[in-house]
């Protein structure tokens, strides 16, 4: 199952957001966009144009562009460049060193070693407060254009560079870099070939891409072999070079991507090649990428894709996806997927973030009213002119409940309810409530017709109803609007109504936003027409003390934790928390800015774990 259709906690709205064998066809990327954070130039990386990423044993992103070398601490990006010691503007690759200096490669200064303390070491050539040390590769100038750096399981470290492979060797003297001699016969043999990847695999075999020349082999014995197109058509230009968790090698190349089956002790290669055909968005495949759940990332010229073990699934700028060529990625620590393109900067993909849909998704995706999910976890949204949006991996299948055309909905209601039972309550402003049966597929809601419809003729005060809430006991409250507003209660036990007046405490609000219960059985509503609160017990509502309320109004929402505090977001105050609701003598907390709120305009609530969270902002409290 792809990455973004294992969430089974979602949310969805115009503001709020869904979260999130092979085939001969790739999965159809729709328009959700995904929780991507885009950084460039204007907050200070060096260069739109990446060429790797890694992170640090400190935590740190370590991002190498075309005009400098960037660190990301969460906040910032400190970039350091020509002026600070760097050769060459262009850094193409960077491995961290256990001293916690590190190895830089760019195109055409060689490499370097970057000490970002600045401080002399022991056995350390450079001078004090210098930041780079520059060692020269060869005497050519495609020797010291350095494309890749690679440490192995024995700590050798290898350098890939236009003029063939270096290796790192240190001695008394200090450390320098030897050529690697790779007997591919480039040229006729004039020259050493491009290396612009390296892998060790688990057999201890070293596997090279020679780009244009082919894929290379250096086997643990010392042999040595050059795969060309006579052994694969796809070798004509080999690009990246991957090794999973199951020992299997994946080489992306110009042609498509190579699923690679290699003998420990034979020459023998046993080559699966995948292209458009078989569901890819491009026969280039640039960078290659095995995340910690297994799923393979693929990148391609202007898309990036997902393979789950069991087909592919492509994601582009529709997705939130910018620029163009993916040229390297990265999962960093907390599992997140960064993303470096040739154009468009560095993308930051959140697993565990936000993910948006709209009318670009489905055009019924407007006025969004309400969301539930039925017994088997589908993910369902209600829109305006009473659309059901069923949110699938495949997109959004939207269709509309049965009712009249001429049923509105109410504005600011739950217009849509669905019952423990699995049943359907419909409110609408002029024709009542309609009560739908439970069907095995809801998608049959379009043609199923009313179990009941309920007017005044079966209770109501009036057909112009809102507000649907399901209580603990399976009774269903409304609002009923108009000239004379009253709560009413449709009874389960009987399928009766009742409705509550000024006798019953309740000073017929114009309209309530919402209907909340606590652990302890008690309803709790509040209104907009005054800002009051009411709490329900022994059959009759009582308002809390003005004092208690926030100081402006409309109050749009209310939450109910563990504890039975009441938390109450209001649009100029910040948060109220009312501790002991149901005694006598309940007492109040007050959060604003004052108190670390990010701002004074809250609009709702929800609770994880122990930390409270408003729709826009966050604050941590006790």
């Amino acid at each position: 199952m792809f990455l973004f259709a294992r969430h089974k906690r979602r949310i969805l709205s115009l503001i709020l957001a869904s979260l999130g064998g092979l085939v001969n066809a790739s999965v159809p990327s729709f328009a959700e966009r995904f929780p991507i954070k885009t950084y460039g130039t204007p907050d200070g990386l060096g260069s739109s144009f990446i060429e790797c990423i890694i992170q640090d044993s400190r935590g740190f992103l370590w991002v190498c562009t075309r005009d400098g070398l960037s660190r990301f601490d969460g906040y910032k990006f400190t970039t350091y460049k020509t002026s600070d010691g760097l050769p060459v503007p262009d850094a193409t690759a960077i491995l961290e060193n256990e001293d916690g200096t590190f190895w830089v490669t760019t195109n055409g200064g060689g490499i370097c070693k970057f000490d970002p303390a600045g401080k002399i070491r022991p056995n350390s050539r450079k001078k004090n407060g210098v930041l780079f040390t520059t060692y020269s590769l060869g005497s050519s100038d495609n020797a010291n254009r350095a494309n890749t750096i690679y440490k192995d399981d024995e700590g050798t470290i290898y350098v890939g560079t236009d003029e063939g492979m270096f290796r790192l060797e240190k001695n008394g003297e200090g450390e320098s870099f030897r050529q690697v001699v790779i007997h591919a016969n480039v040229g006729g043999g004039k020259h050493q070939p491009v290396v612009n990847a390296i892998l060790r695999d688990r057999s201890g075999n070293t596997w090279m891409s020679l780009v244009r020349d082919g894929l290379y082999r250096v086997f643990k014995d010392g042999r040595t072999r050059h795969y060309t197109t006579q052994d694969q058509i796809a070798f004509t230009r080999v690009l990246s070079l991957l090794e999973d968790r199951q020992g299997r090698l994946w080489v992306g190349t110009g042609q498509g991507l190579c699923l690679i089956e290699a003998h420990a002790e034979t020459e023998k290669l046993s080559v699966r090649l995948y292209t458009k055909k078989d569901g890819l968005p491009s026969n280039a495949v640039s960078n290659l990428l095995q995340s910690r759940d297994g799923h393979l990332w693929i990148g391609t010229e202007d898309s990036l894709t997902e393979y789950d073990g069991t087909g592919f699934r492509s994601y582009g700028y529709k997705n939130g996806l910018v620029g163009t060529g993916i040229n390297k990625m990265f999962e960093d620590k907390d599992g997140n997927l960064w993303i470096g393109t040739q154009s468009g900067g560095l993308m930051k993909l959140a697993r565990h973030g936000f993910v948006s849909y709209d009318v670009a998704d489905a055009e019924a995706l407007t006025n969004i009213h309400t969301v539930f999910k039925d017994e088997a976890d589908n993910f369902f949204v209600v829109s305006g002119n009473w659309f059901i949006n069923q949110i699938t991996s495949k997109g959004v299948v939207s269709f509309r409940l049965n009712v009249p055309s001429e049923a509105q909905m109410g504005w600011l209601t739950n217009a849509l309810l669905r019952d423990h039972t699995g049943e359907f309550w419909a409110t609408t402003d002029g024709l009542g409530v309609f009560r739908f049966p439970k069907v095995n597929d809801i998608s049959r809601l379009a043609q199923t017709k009313p179990k009941a419809i309920y007017t005044t003729a079966n209770g109501l005060v009036n057909n112009y109803v809102r507000s649907a809430f399901e209580d603990s006991r399976g009774d269903i409250w409304f609002q009923s609007v108009g000239v004379t507003p009253k709560v009413v209660r449709w009874e389960r036990a009987t399928e009766t109504f009742h409705s509550y007046a000024d006798a019953d405490g309740v000073a017929a609000p114009k309209t309530l936003t919402e209907f909340y219960e606590d652990q302890a059985g008690t309803l709790i509503w509040l209104s907009t027409s005054n800002g009051n609160i009411y709490r329900y017990q022994d059959g009759r509502f009582t308002p809390f003390k003005k004092s208690l309320a926030p100081q402006s109004e409309p109050i749009i929402s209310i939450f109910v934790d563990s504890q039975n505090r009441l938390w109450i977001p209001d649009s100029k105050t910040g948060v109220t928390r009312i501790d002991n609701p149901l005694s006598d003598q309940p007492t109040q907390v007050r959060y604003g800015t004052a108190d670390g709120l990010s701002s004074d305009n809250a609009r709702c609530i929800g609770v994880e774990r122990r930390r409270i969270e408003q729709r826009f902002h966050e604050v941590h409290l006790p």
